[in-house]
């Protein structure tokens, strides 16, 4: 995503997949604040059979010949406990790393990629963190991100310590790449611009959200980005309509066409039944009816490619309205404004 994450996120697709799936199963989303009630889940219930035996198999499936596999994917901070059992049932060795940044750079990321209020996206923050304290063990490493751009080798030291992993500095320099950072937090001036160790105070970090970010103050905000949202939306499903209207009237044409050669054939297939009923005084005459059925040939030529031509074309814009369609099922499926979208969208088709 230009200007987000230029070079890619680096998830396993079906790693997220899986973890969507959990999401839903819980009722939650991704950027979702509210989420204590995930420390009282039963991930051994009957409810997560299918979900883990899918989880087995990704597993077991591994990811190539390397002695160390990394996963990487924000959800983990939800979703963490049911990979970890299931790790420990296959005898698959785990170690965890958190690479923490600064919540106001975290913030202002969300905010640019989603259109979330800062306040909006600290609280958010806020929730990961203590979904994070609350599952992940002891000896988990905390990596800064800062760090890692500034002094990668010292920052991937860390982890060799644990991990069977070599550490190429000249590569390091090269693979880690400053200028993808788009976001900079002042330094330090409170716990909202600093990466924490491991051992941030969560309720402090609360209380300073509060209160550089009021509640009331986020409330507005969000529906000032709702709105914004929703007129760009509707903007786009207005193109979409238009685009869907040109399509039909296409398609409406070519079916006019059809129906159009089709009438032609029934007009020659009569004209060649009425040949056949005179065949005998064309017998007298062979030579110049079979120039006649020559050219009356060339004109089924003519029209067959016609209407294999027209075929075509209604392929052409029934593909293009299922393009069409599938673009709807996009903007339906984003965050928050989704669910909003498609009410609407139902509405006026009622």
């Amino acid at each position: 995503m230009q200007g987000v994450n230029d070079e890619g996120f680096w998830e396993d697709l079906e790693l997220v997949r899986i973890n969507e799936l959990i999401l839903n199963l819980l009722g939650l989303d991704w950027y979702t604040v509210q989420m204590s009630f995930i420390a009282e889940v039963d991930w051994s219930d009957d409810q997560w059979s299918d979900l883990r035996e899918e989880g087995r198999v990704f597993l077991e499936r591994g990811f190539g010949d390397g002695l160390l596999n990394a996963l990487k994917d924000p959800r983990l901070c939800i979703t963490l406990p049911f990979w970890l059992a299931l790790c420990d049932e296959l005898g698959i060795d785990t170690y965890l790393c958190v690479t923490s940044r600064a919540p106001l750079d975290i913030a202002k990321s969300l905010h640019k990629r989603d259109g979330f209020p800062l306040g909006f996206g600290l609280r958010l923050y806020a929730t990961y963190r203590k979904l994070i304290a609350a599952t992940v063990p002891v000896d988990t490493i905390f990596v800064s991100y800062n760090d890692l751009i500034e002094t990668p080798a010292a920052a991937m030291s860390k982890l060799s310590q644990v991990l069977p992993l070599a550490i190429d500095s000249d590569g390091l320099e090269k693979a880690v790449r400053s200028e993808l950072r788009h976001q900079t937090s002042g330094g330090g001036i409170s716990l909202l611009d600093e990466a924490d160790s491991g051992d941030v105070d969560l309720q402090a970090l609360d209380d300073e959200i509060a209160r550089c970010y009021p509640q009331e103050e986020l409330i507005g905000q969000l529906a000032e980005a709702l709105v914004d949202r929703g007129q760009k939306l509707s903007a786009k499903g207005l193109e979409f309509e238009q685009s869907l209207e040109k399509i039909s009237a296409q398609h409406i044409a070519a079916l006019s066409t059809l129906d159009e050669r089709d009438t032609q054939i029934v007009a020659l297939t009569a004209r060649l039944e009425t040949a056949g009923t005179h065949l005998s005084d064309a017998l007298a005459v062979i030579p110049e009816r079979d120039a006649q059925i020559g050219e009356l040939n060339q004109s089924l030529e003519k029209i067959g490619a016609e209407h294999s031509y027209a075929l075509q074309v209604i392929n052409e814009r029934d593909q293009q309205v299922k393009h069409l369609e599938e673009t709807k099922q996009k903007v339906f499926a984003l965050p928050i404004i989704g669910r909003v979208i498609r009410k609407l969208w139902i509405r006026e088709e009622g």
